[in-house]
């Protein structure tokens, strides 16, 4: 469920922050089909939503429902 996409760790990360830090657009995607809220902050205070902008000619746009992902030329 929602809850396990959005759940943090001890750094307050979610696995949206890791996929998004460490690349994954694959994995990004799909956690974000399964809810995953990329307006949660981690202990620095930075939503994972910040680790996707501008990755992979990617433009995310945040949406109170959803992230849409679109992609640029």
């Amino acid at each position: 469920g929602s809850d396990l996409v959005n759940e943090q760790d001890a750094t307050g990360r979610t696995p949206l922050h890791w996929a998004s830090l460490h690349d994954h657009e694959p994995v990004v995607k799909a956690l974000i089909l399964k809810k995953a809220n990329g307006a949660i902050k981690d202990s620095t205070g930075t939503p994972a939503i910040n680790w996707m902008k501008g990755k992979w000619n990617l433009l995310a746009r945040f949406s109170p429902f959803s992230l849409h992902f679109t992609r640029v030329c």
